[in-house]
């Protein structure tokens, strides 16, 4: 249950760092994620705490109602995932020039420099390196 305790804690710190880049419906939707996973890990170290105290029935029902709210709170989290997009890849994914494409001079690519070109609106980074591109 310790272990559990600390994994918890550091997934609300990636969670915490995917919900700062919502906004709207995603960022509601994580509010809710965020405390029924607040409730969860509460319950589950009250568990811990009953536990050490030896009043096992008590903890075992913290410990069961903390499971049904992480299960809650994993079903939201799957909202936020698969119908809002949070924390997912955020790429362009703009299909990509069948064939070569001119879009500088070689001469204005210095070497281990990297250097943000365009094509046909996707983005694209280029570096020499050894003289290879």
């Amino acid at each position: 249950m310790r272990i559990g305790l600390l994994g918890a804690a550091s997934a609300a710190v990636t969670g915490l760092t995917d919900w700062h880049k919502t906004d709207g419906r995603a960022r509601r939707v994580g509010i809710v994620h965020g405390v029924l996973n607040l409730t969860a890990t509460a319950l589950y170290a009250t568990s811990l705490v009953l536990r050490l105290s030896k009043k096992r029935e008590a903890a075992r029902a913290a410990a069961w109602l903390g499971f049904a709210v992480m299960g809650s709170a994993g079903y939201v989290g799957g909202v936020l995932v698969y119908s809002e997009k949070a924390g997912t890849d955020h790429a362009n994914h703009k299909p990509l020039p069948s064939g070569f494409v001119a879009v500088l001079a070689e001469g204005d690519l210095q070497e281990n420099t990297p250097r943000l070109v365009e094509v046909e609106g996707v983005r694209i980074v280029l570096v020499r390196q050894n003289e290879v591109i």
